[in-house]
């Protein structure tokens, strides 16, 4: 399957198409002084809605009269209320924060948010679960088959994403991942799938944003049909170095994809050199120095913007998180388990329970620590909260891994007794923040933006 790019034009048709571009990139940088309700859209694309669904208690099925949604912000704090969805693995679950956010828009333009919604839902109760998505949240739901988005899923958690965090895999991961065509045609179409709301909903010059590697040929697809969208691609993740980077087998396709886009964002610069590395050495592409701290890169003509934009914590929240009442409460709950410890030294992790978040580097760290300084072996202990991940299928992933962590810290305890806590479960946010109050040390796997 050959897929187009928004490059293959003919000169004089560029040409009108930049000026186009050019004039509706002037009207988006004087949005904020316009008045609210502009014609102006962004899509917003993304693997995952923003979005928490439950469960209502006492109904069966997966319609509309079964599900219950809430932005993440607005979500309650409360773990043991309705039924929550399983934790799905996710390419980074605090992104959707960081999705969310530029809700803040709609006070100046429309917004529409795209994506999955990690459950299935009957095909006969999916018109209900749009509409209601659509006329509460401005919100479109992606459905895919149950088979289909198990496959998808487990594509872009088996393979892409260690790769994307910088582990190098073998030539036979690789051959029996692509041994086939069939999975990465099936991620083509999954994306195509994405980026079908956005051509029924497309104006000359809307703006488009979209996250991470599980969504690589979007742009592609998008500048296929939409040539005057003007296009942003963020990677919530690493972006690893061309050696590693080099291993997947469909890597010049996934690069020619992501430039078609005008612009692409990275967390920091050695992310975006990474990338700048792989033009280089697969496409051949030169770049140079831009205005704004931006790196320019000419394909076939079209300019590509790339940058590092850094993301920090959710200071607001978590300030406001602090003046509450149920704060105080959670921190005499753990000050009590803390005398019941008798430890001073207080140490915690926060992590999901996955290979990639390094639980076990850092338990053989502590136990390091515990044998090479005695002084800490009465004083210190690790509480490492681990949560449970769960497949598509909503099977627990990663056993083996999980026997590991165990071993380990049975390991830990027998030889210090009680140095290591280990919590699997999934704290509400005022308990978490009450519990990094007590710690000299917080290890959190990637960014810890705000609740989740």
């Amino acid at each position: 399957m050959k897929l187009l790019n928004k490059d293959h034009i003919v000169v004089d048709r560029r040409q009108s198409l930049k000026a186009i571009k050019s004039k509706k990139i002037d009207q988006v940088e004087k949005i904020g002084a316009a008045r609210p309700g502009l014609k102006d859209t962004i899509f917003v694309v993304t693997e995952r809605l923003p979005l928490k669904v439950m469960r209502v208690p006492g109904r069966e099925g997966g319609g509309k009269g079964s599900l219950a949604f809430e932005w993440l912000s607005f979500a309650s704090d409360d773990v043991e209320g309705p039924e929550v969805v399983k934790v799905a693995r996710s390419a980074s679950r605090h992104a959707g924060y960081v999705v969310e956010n530029l809700r803040q828009l709609r006070a100046q333009c429309r917004v529409i948010f795209i994506g999955g919604l990690g459950v299935d839902v009957l095909h006969e109760d999916q018109e209900a679960v749009a509409e209601e998505l659509w006329s509460t949240m401005q919100c479109v739901p992606v459905f895919l088959e149950p088979e289909v988005r198990a496959e998808y899923e487990d594509f872009c958690h088996s393979v892409l994403k260690p790769v994307f965090h910088f582990v190098h895999p073998t030539n036979c991961d690789m051959q029996k991942a692509f041994s086939s065509e069939d999975r990465w045609h099936q991620y083509v179409s999954v994306n195509r799938e994405y980026i079908k709301p956005v051509l029924q909903h497309f104006n000359d010059g809307d703006l488009l944003m979209v996250f991470d590697y599980g969504l690589m040929m979007c742009p592609s697809l998008v500048g296929a049909r939409a040539r005057t969208a003007n296009i942003g691609f963020f990677f919530n993740t690493p972006f690893p170095s061309s050696e590693i980077f080099r291993a997947i087998p469909k890597r010049k396709e996934a690069l020619r994809s992501l430039l078609n886009a005008d612009m692409i964002s990275f967390h920091c610069y050695t992310y975006a050199r990474h990338f700048l590395s792989c033009c280089s050495g697969l496409l051949g592409l030169e770049n140079r120095p831009a205005k704004c701290g931006m790196i320019s890169l000419n394909f076939n003509g079209h300019h590509v913007g790339v940058r590092a934009c850094h993301v920090g914590i959710d200071a607001e929240t978590f300030a406001r998180c602090l003046q509450e009442n149920n704060l105080l409460q959670q921190k005499a709950v753990w000050a009590a388990k803390l005398r019941e410890l008798d430890k001073h030294v207080v140490l915690v992790g926060y992590d999901d329970m996955e290979p990639l978040s390094g639980i076990t580097l850092k338990l053989r760290a502590f136990r390091a620590m515990l044998r090479l300084f005695p002084e800490y072996r009465e004083s210190a202990v690790l509480i490492q909260v681990a949560i449970p991940l769960h497949d598509a299928r909503g099977m627990l992933a990663y056993p083996e891994y999980i026997d590991q962590v165990q071993d380990l810290v049975d390991d830990i305890n027998l030889k210090f007794p009680g140095a290591v806590v280990m919590m699997k479960k999934k704290m509400s946010f005022s308990e978490r923040v009450a519990l990094f109050r007590y710690a000299r040390v917080v290890g959190l796997l990637g960014l810890f933006l705000a609740p989740s």
